[in-house]
């Protein structure tokens, strides 16, 4: 799913608190991806921005769709907070990841789970 939303081998994302999180122009349209997942893309251009999981008030923003991508490294010593790869079985085969940050399967998905538990709960 998220290879096909961004149309790359990878999409890199920064967490924010939802209440926290302001955009400084444009709209963004949603769409419901999953019962359990809304992205968000730029309603004027259609570029990827945001998603969200269900019963989860934070916000994913994909790093290249910041004003300043270059604040965010994508490093283990990143002054604002841990870096890690996930759904790493889900990846394009031939791509290795050897950058040393951790990584994380679909089994180790808590957020993902989370929130689907959260829409069962809902009815």
């Amino acid at each position: 799913m998220c290879r096909r939303n961004c149309g790359g081998f990878f999409g890199a994302t920064v967490r924010f608190p939802g209440a926290a999180f302001r955009l400084t122009r444009g709209e963004l349209k949603p769409y419901a991806a999953t019962k359990f997942a809304r992205r968000c893309f730029c309603a004027d251009c259609g570029a990827p921005v945001a998603y969200f999981y269900a019963g989860n008030p934070d916000v994913w923003i994909y790093v290249g769709s910041l004003d300043h991508p270059e604040d965010w490294p994508m490093t283990k010593d990143a002054s604002w907070g841990p870096s890690e790869h996930v759904y790493v079985d889900e990846k394009i085969p031939w791509y290795q990841i050897s950058d040393g940050l951790p990584q994380r399967t679909t089994e180790s998905k808590p957020l993902l789970e989370d929130a689907m538990a959260y829409v069962d709960a809902q009815g």
